[in-house]
């Protein structure tokens, strides 16, 4: 590893931000198939991102996924491996042990069709009633939307409502399967 420069805070937190936001779930696999249990993963995983802070200097961006799946590896099996005394490993059934973060495939394949659905519906509503309701949905105020969009509070309270009202008989229409 190459020595790279000190960084200011903000551009060093939002690395580190960014690196967890996208790869987060991977990691966590990593760390789940070297742990014995899920909170001995999430462990692994948080000690490995502790690391990754202290170091993050010294580790070159181009590499630093790559290096990070090590470190949680490494983390988990020291973990596992503390634990030994404690936890009957010769017993352990891996395949009975249920993933924690899957649901079941009709809960799965219903959450696909509502958004489907709501695509559909959403497809189907004036442009700005749409651009509205995606941005309420991203937890916008009114005033907020207002300013982005360059609209008055009456438009945006409009765009909204109508929107809405729209929105909830299209996707009504849809589910019914009369559109």
């Amino acid at each position: 590893m190459r020595a790279m420069p000190e960084r200011p805070d903000a551009v060093a937190q939002a690395r580190v931000s960014a690196l967890v936001r996208q790869h987060h779930r991977s990691l966590l696999r990593v760390a789940q198939h070297w742990s014995a249990t899920h909170e001995d993963a999430q462990d692994a995983v948080q000690r490995a991102l502790e690391i990754y802070m202290r170091r993050l200097d010294t580790i070159d961006p181009a590499t630093e996924l790559s290096w990070l799946r090590v470190v949680v590896k490494h983390e988990a099996m020291a973990i596992r491996s503390r634990h030994a005394d404690h936890i009957p490993t010769e017993h352990l059934d891996h395949d009975e042990r249920a993933a924690v973060e899957q649901r079941p495939v009709d809960d799965l394949l219903a959450g696909r069709e509502r958004v489907r659905r709501s695509k559909e519906a959403l497809s189907r509503l004036k442009p700005d009633e749409a651009k509205a309701l995606v941005l309420k949905a991203q937890g916008l105020s009114y005033a907020e939307i207002g300013q982005r969009l360059h609209w008055t509070y009456t438009k945006t309270n409009r765009c909204i409502t109508e929107g809405r009202a729209r929105f909830l008989k299209l996707y009504a229409e849809l589910e019914a399967g009369e559109a």
